[in-house]
């Protein structure tokens, strides 16, 4: 009740209330205030709702919206909720039972979600088992999930990559089955397949042998691909079969083994690799023998002498060993070989015997089992002992030297008694003060290079290769010690005297200090 006389009073009375009077009074009944509300579908329909959608006057104030759904294609799916369209303002969407404040007429208006048209692309492909898992559909936006099925090219799925985006365009992402792609537009998803090249073998003189089919042209995946395990023939064998070798592209200088993994990504051709043969003569120089020196076709790289001897008068005595005399200029070709020792073949090759004379690694006396080395004996034949060495400079000059002498290390120590009674005394070793050293002394020809200036400190050890055999440095296997000066320093040169009244050689005296000497006994080689 509102007290509308006497004026000035505005509160609402509830019944029951109690109101104050002081002079004639008029209470007159207040009405809460009702709004027509209505719902408009926007193309749905109320389906089993029946009137929950129909138009009705409710209070002002809090409303309850239907909790029941219209539907839309028999579904209500597709229903997002109800928006106030009338009055204009208020752009929230209200879900199905929630509030709404109603303060005058209103006008609730369905809102449904987007669909939009998904076409598959099969891109030369076919459903295969799917079925209709491809046919074109209407989906909502947002979130859609991929069919999970594959489509099949030439009777299988495994050459299938994923989907693509094709329309609208800018996504270049590759979707696999199953998963989820955004679909806010009419979308066409076209099939991606792996690439497929053809491999060619070239069998350049052989032939498949048993391997069969297993060379014959084929289209593989792109990318890594297997080379079959089987190898061609030449003449009845694989034997000589080295690898294959891509010659189409262009640039790939590999040989790959049977059974290794070749990266394709294109037409692809494989040419088999044979292995080279040469013809090896041994020249007995007047030697005799049996079938073990005939003539022999082998292949190319590393071969094994014949461990056997030629004889000459009736002994093997005098032999002493192989030089490769044909071809000129080959690696090794100064070098004595001992039967049994390996050369490298990569020409027709002539070893021809050698007798008497020389001092070879054939004539090599046995180790000595205190020290693991190599007894060098001079048979009067060759220089002494001491010129079967060189000293290797900075890895880049080999000086043959007169002699290397006076290796010194010498430390320096102090006695300290401990005093009193007691006569102890310890004795303690002291900072060295003065380098360790070397001499080396060598002759001053007219070819004479000094690589060891007075003051040179050098970045390399100086290394003192000593070598079983004279003139035979450029053969690691030949080598029996070697010795490594780290740290030098030329501290000092002398040079030695001339005189005019007799014939001689300079010598040039270089003194080098050096940090720490390392040596390394070498196993005899072939």
């Amino acid at each position: 009740w509102l007290v509308t006389s006497p004026a000035g009073d505005a509160k609402v009375y509830q019944a029951g209330g109690a109101v104050k009077v002081a002079a004639a009074t008029t209470l007159t009944a207040q009405w809460k205030a009702r709004f027509a509300v209505t719902y408009a579908l926007n193309g749905g329909a109320a389906g089993t709702a029946g009137d929950a959608f129909a138009p009705a006057n409710v209070l002002a104030g809090s409303h309850t919206l239907p909790s029941a759904k219209p539907s839309k294609g028999g579904s209500d799916a597709d229903f997002a909720g109800w928006l106030v369209t009338s009055p204009a303002g208020d752009a929230k969407v209200y879900q199905a039972g929630g509030a709404v404040k109603v303060a005058g007429a209103t006008t609730l208006t369905a809102q449904w979600k987007a669909r939009f048209a998904v076409t598959y692309a099969l891109n030369g492909g076919s459903a295969g088992t799917a079925g209709d898992a491809f046919a074109p559909a209407n989906v909502l936006a947002g979130d859609h999930a991929l069919p999970s099925a594959k489509p099949a090219k030439d009777g299988s799925d495994a050459d299938f990559e994923g989907w693509i985006v094709t329309s609208p365009a800018g996504d270049t992402k590759v979707y696999k089955p199953g998963a989820a792609v955004q679909i806010a537009a009419a979308t066409t998803l076209t099939a991606q397949w792996k690439a497929r090249f053809a491999v060619t073998y070239v069998l350049n003189g052989g032939a498949a042998g048993a391997a069969a089919d297993a060379f014959a042209p084929a289209n593989v995946l792109a990318g890594s691909h297997a080379l079959p395990s089987a190898k061609p023939v030449k003449d009845g064998s694989d034997a000589d079969f080295s690898g294959w070798k891509i010659t189409v592209p262009a640039g790939n200088a590999n040989v790959y083994k049977a059974g290794d993994a070749v990266k394709v990504t294109g037409a692809t051709t494989l040419t088999a690799q044979w292995k080279e043969h040469f013809t090896l003569a041994y020249d007995l120089a007047g030697g005799a023998a049996g079938d073990a020196f005939a003539t022999a076709n082998v292949h190319a790289g590393s071969y094994t002498i014949s461990s056997k001897k030629p004889v000459k008068d009736g002994s093997d005595a005098d032999f002493s060993g192989w030089k490769i005399t044909a071809p000129a200029g080959p690696a090794g070709a100064g070098r004595v070989y001992s039967p049994g020792g390996a050369i490298t073949i990569s020409a027709n090759t002539t070893l021809t015997a050698q007798w008497g004379g020389g001092y070879s690694n054939a004539k090599i006396p046995k180790r000595d089992a205190t020290d693991r080395n190599i007894l060098v004996k001079n048979k009067g034949v060759n220089p002494l002992v001491n010129y079967n060495f060189i000293m290797r400079v900075e890895a880049a000059f080999d000086l043959p030297c007169k002699s290397v002498k006076a290796f010194t290390r010498e430390n320096e120590y102090e006695l300290i008694q401990e005093g009193g009674l007691n006569d102890y005394v310890h004795m303690r070793r002291k900072p060295i003060s003065k380098p360790f050293t070397l001499e080396v002394e060598r002759y001053v020809g007219v070819d004479y290079l000094d690589p060891l200036p007075n003051g040179t400190e050098l970045l390399l050890p100086i290394i003192i290769i000593i070598s079983r055999h004279p003139d035979q440095f450029g053969d690691v296997s030949a080598w029996a010690r070697n010795y490594a000066f780290t740290g030098c320093t030329v501290i000092k040169k002398t040079y030695g005297e001339l005189n005019a009244e007799q014939s001689g050689l300079l010598v040039d005296t270089t003194t080098i200090a050096y940090r720490e000497m390392i040596c390394l006994d070498l196993p005899y080689g072939a």
